[in-house]
This record gives C-alpha cells, sequence and structure tokens, in this order.
C-alpha cells in the first residue's frame, strides 16, 4: 500500500488575556466585604484555545480562576483569558 503525507497548515489559535478588577460592597451597599472569595466562571467556547472541563451540574461554565478580596473588598484578577465570565461571591461569616 501507498501512504500519502498530508501537510497540516492550520494555525494554533491565539489566546488573548485581560484582567478583571472591582470591589464587592456588603449588603448595605457601603461597607467593603473584607476576605472574601471571588470566583470568576468561564463561559465555555467564548474563546477559541481555552479549555473549559464543564461538569454535570453545570456543562456551559467553568471556575477558571478565585481570588480573595483586600481590606477594601477590592480584588484583581490579573491574567484571565479573554472570553464571557460570570463572577460570584459570598459572605463565608453569613453561611
Amino acid at each position: 500500500r501507498d501512504i500519502t503525507l498530508l501537510r497540516d497548515d492550520r494555525i494554533p489559535p491565539t489566546v488573548t488575556f485581560g484582567a478583571i478588577s472591582g470591589v464587592v460592597l456588603r449588603g448595605d451597599g457601603t461597607s467593603p466585604a473584607a476576605d472574601v472569595p471571588v470566583i470568576a466562571y468561564y463561559k465555555r467556547d467564548s474563546q477559541p484555545g481555552v479549555e473549559c472541563k464543564a461538569t454535570d451540574a453545570d456543562p456551559t461554565e467553568c471556575a477558571l480562576a478565585v481570588v480573595n478580596t483586600d481590606a477594601n473588598g477590592a480584588f484583581t484578577f490579573a491574567k484571565l483569558a479573554s472570553g464571557k465570565f460570570r463572577l460570584e461571591t459570598f459572605d463565608q461569616l453569613t453561611l
């Protein structure tokens, strides 16, 4: 049998990155929420080349990163893959 070799000229996707920052406030809308987790959920397939292992619980997104707020309630995700995100936080003191 003859073997034919094919050339693969596809260019792999270039993943871009960005940052997200903000401030978390308590329910009164003015007091900062210090030392609470902020979770960044990445929307699956919102950028080619970014792997998002979906779970049975939610096949459309995955937790990509988590940070805690500082004393002023501020948080920063310094380097996240660009795409669509949902941020979630909760106050551990009230659980």
